[in-house]
């Protein structure tokens, strides 16, 4: 029977949580949404949509998964089934699939049932976006987006408290289900529900009930007037660790929402880690912001090995690491003065960078560019001046400057060079190569680390060369 009501079993790590005051920012009206599309009969793209919805699109979004990739892995199939646009109140946008239920005898699940959940920031796309993906298996089921004043229950209709949010964008799966025929949840993997991104703060289940199952995203921060934020939706049919998968990637524009030294957000920690609802059940937790490799060298070499952890050393920086040291280490700066102050101790970079290199044709994996720290979820380079980063439980760094590439990338890779450094029609200058830091307390770093923002008090300035 698969029209049973339960509510579902998330856990939620309340471990960050983003206040935005007095923040006003101008942002652009994204396209009116299409009132609905379908798997066979796609409708025309909105103006801003880089292909036609329902169309086949040949680089797939990066994946949120954090599970570490296996032989077999592949894509079969990706398209975007709804363009950038925005699907406000009473204009929803609705992507049908035919699925002829049950889908698979018993003890299978009748219809597609959502297993996993991932969220992630992609601050280097174009447009920089945040995505929720929700990964089903079985086939993909059909679904509707919409802007909503509140999100209410399926089955109860109490509100949903969406706090700290600027708007709530309602999906609603039909013919879907996110439990097993036992009434267990079968989302086995999902990023706490304050996931704390520029674009999606957080999100929420609103119901899995009659083969309906609804979440609610939190998208931005509270402002004095209602941003429209546009909307994107891929699907993508893929081979995961031997898993058929059919995920919907949700990706929200996050270009409003990244604003630097205009808004004065502050980052704190809140209250500690909530217990999952169903502490039986097997439950891991996929948390957006993360150390994902760390990397170090004791010689001066372009690329650093990985490692299985690193120790930060106050003021220092990693130990063993050849860019270690209270005064300057690189090697052209200490040819200039070898008495300045180390500001270049520990370069961090997101891995989201290596995501978009490779949609150009790069492989680019931890440690080649030379940095000590990869993360992922976090706009690195978008953050301000003295930013402290908290790296697991003990380790500080405070952000410096952005590294700058040298010449010795292209002989790294032919032409990365140029990815790396941007310039626009207006002569502004964008490197995308990370950030440099100093060590502001000591600690162990390894990947699987949660990372925590602090920003600093006053006035935020942005990052610049170092």
């Amino acid at each position: 029977m698969f029209c049973s009501q339960r509510k579902l079993g998330l856990p939620v790590v309340l471990a960050v949580s983003m206040v935005l005051a007095g923040c006003a920012p101008s942002f652009p009206s994204p396209t009116p949404a299409p009132t609905s599309t379908s798997a066979s009969t796609p409708t025309a793209s909105p103006t801003a949509s880089p292909s036609a919805p329902g169309t086949d699109s040949a680089t797939p979004p990066p994946d949120d998964a954090t599970a570490t990739p296996q032989p077999g892995d592949r894509v079969l199939s990706a398209r975007i089934s709804y363009g950038w646009a925005w699907p406000g109140p009473g204009q929803p946008a609705t992507i049908g699939h035919d699925i002829a239920v049950p889908i698979a005898p018993p003890p299978s699940p009748p219809l597609p049932s959502l297993t996993s959940i991932g969220a992630g920031a992609h601050p280097l796309a174009s447009p920089p976006y945040d995505q929720l993906s929700f990964r089903f298996e079985g086939g993909f089921p059909g679904y509707e987006l919409e802007y909503v004043p509140v999100l209410t229950g399926d089955a109860s209709g109490l509100t949903i408290p969406m706090d700290g949010t600027d708007s709530i964008l309602r999906v609603v799966f039909r013919l879907a289900q996110a439990h097993t025929e036992d009434g267990i949840s079968s989302v086995l993997e999902a990023p706490r529900e304050a996931v704390g991104l520029a674009a999606i703060t957080r999100y929420a289940p609103a119901g899995d009930f009659e083969g309906t199952v609804t979440y609610g995203i939190g998208v931005g921060h509270p402002v004095p007037s209602t941003v429209n934020t546009a909307v994107r939706v891929y699907e993508v049919e893929r081979i995961e660790q031997g898993r058929h998968l059919y995920v919907v990637a949700v990706q929200v524009d996050a270009s409003p929402w990244r604003g630097r030294a205009a808004c004065q957000n502050r980052l704190m920690v809140t209250s500690p880690p909530e217990q999952p609802t169903q502490p039986d059940q097997p439950m891991r937790s996929e948390h957006s912001t993360a150390v994902v490799s760390v990397s170090l060298d004791d010689a001066h070499r372009f690329s650093k090995p990985a490692a299985p952890r690193i120790l930060l050393l106050e003021g220092l920086g990693a130990e063993g690491d050849a860019h270690a040291g209270a005064t300057v280490q690189h090697r052209y700066h200490v040819k200039k003065d070898p008495t300045a102050p180390n500001l270049t101790q520990v370069h961090l970079i997101p891995s989201e960078l290596f995501d978009e290199l490779a949609h150009d044709g790069y492989t680019v994996r931890p440690g080649e560019l030379g940095e000590n720290v990869t993360t992922r979820g976090i706009d690195l380079t978008g953050l301000p001046l003295g930013t402290r980063l908290h790296l697991g439980a003990d380790a500080v760094v405070e952000l410096t400057g952005l590294r700058n590439p040298c010449s010795l990338i292209n002989g790294y890779q032919g032409g990365l060079m140029k990815q790396l450094i941007e310039t626009d029609a207006a002569g502004r200058i964008t490197r995308k190569a990370g950030v440099m830091s100093v060590v502001a307390s000591a600690g162990a770093v390894q990947p699987g680390d949660i990372i925590r923002i602090e920003l600093p008090e006053g006035e935020q300035v942005p990052l610049d060369v170092v």
